[in-house]
Order: C-alpha cells, then structure tokens, then sequence
C-alpha cells in the first residue's frame, strides 16, 4: 500500500458486517478514523469507499487488512483477529509467513 487510506468529503466509507448490516460514515476521515469504524462492527465482511456523485464503488478491503495488520501486527499474530476480511486477504497471508520465518 503506497499512499493513505483517507476517505474524501464527498465519499462515504461503508462496513459491511453481520447478516447483511452495515455502517457508513461520511468523509473526510483518515485511517485513525476508518480503523475505529471498522472495529465498531462485529466480524467485519468488506469495507467500500462510496462516491455517489461519481456513481462509483471501489472495495478497500485489501487496503484495510493490510492497514490493520500493520497497526495491529502483534495483536493478530496472537490469534486475535476480530474481522472475516483480514484472515481472507493476500495481506494476512503475506504477513503470516514474514512473522512465521521471523519467529523461527
């Protein structure tokens, strides 16, 4: 991941959680404020950013697992990983196996 996860004014970021329940929060939020988001769900499934001026959907999923394991990297790596999404993204897998060949 190579630039921010902010999510602009005119941009909504939407959890999606549960049995089909979501959150969405307005922009402009930074990645402090996206994380905090995300953790208000239980297990969360896939995150989006919104922009509906533009008509557009883009899945930040990828983006945020690997956002979350490296500001969370220990906690997961000790069997606490609250959210669906992290343990299904090529970010976990990569981190896994850094932290694995590191342990040994």
């Amino acid at each position: 991941m190579d630039k921010p996860i902010l999510i602009n004014s005119n941009e909504i970021l939407l959890v999606v959680y549960g049995d089909d329940q979501h959150i969405g929060e307005s922009g402009p939020l930074d990645e402090n404020q996206v994380l905090e988001i995300v953790d208000e769900a239980d297990d969360t499934v896939q995150i989006f950013r919104v922009n509906p001026s533009e008509k557009s959907c883009e899945d930040i999923s990828e983006d945020i697992a690997e956002l979350y394991l490296r500001e969370r990297e220990e906690q997961c790596f000790n069997g606490k990983i609250p959210h669906e999404f992290i343990e299904h993204s090529a970010a976990y897998g990569f981190f896994f196996r850094r932290y694995k060949t590191a342990r040994i």
